[in-house]
């Protein structure tokens, strides 16, 4: 899973090829957050301090997220000069900072409001976007057998698939499989 914290960048212009500037594309995101009710950091304080919260719901303008149940941190959180906040967007970390953090109502309920941002940081944690597959397309990976052995090749369930290779889901019992080995003559079928 990945880490919800603060991405520091220490190169002048690193962060510059992670960042998304059209204000649609962050909409889309954050609405996707939105929608899964994936976790959200909110950090404050400097990034000293953070609470863990969800994003409620996005429009054009901004976006709206669940308070603190401490009245402290909602004070703490008003008063800070900027804000960051830290989620995740197909298995990729997304974060984003505000100057500034208004009380709101949302749905009828206390809720942070904040505008939409300028830019966003989109990392992956990998060098290579990765497709997850969903259990109802359940792909497999037939790994022939060692030809010293007398057994059906192996059938193994893909979990993502990328350009930099498979995550393969093994059960206990079944082919010894290690990471960054290759596995000569493997099949994978995608239909469509």
């Amino acid at each position: 899973e990945t880490p919800l914290t603060i991405e520091q960048f220490y190169n002048d212009g690193e962060e510059e090829r992670f960042l998304i500037k059209y204000k649609k594309e962050i909409q889309l995101i954050l609405h996707a957050i939105a929608q899964k009710k994936s976790r959200v950091m909110l950090y404050f304080d400097g990034g000293k301090q953070f609470i863990i919260t969800l994003l409620l719901a996005v429009d054009h303008e901004g976006m709206w997220l669940d308070v603190s149940p401490s009245e402290d941190d909602n004070a703490k959180i008003r008063n800070s000069t900027e804000i960051v906040l830290v989620s995740t967007h197909h298995h990729a970390k997304v974060q984003l900072t505000s100057p500034q953090v208004f009380m709101a109502t949302y749905a009828g309920h206390a809720a942070l409001y904040m505008q939409l941002p300028e830019r966003m940081l989109r990392l992956q944690r990998r060098d290579f976007f990765r497709l997850p597959i969903p259990p109802s397309a359940a792909l497999k990976c037939i790994i022939p057998a060692a030809p010293h052995e007398q057994v059906k090749p192996h059938e193994i369930t893909i979990m993502d698939i990328s350009v930099g290779g498979v995550a393969l889901v093994c059960k206990e019992h079944s082919i010894a499989l290690e990471a960054g080995q290759t596995y000569p003559d493997c099949r994978i079928s995608l239909p469509g």
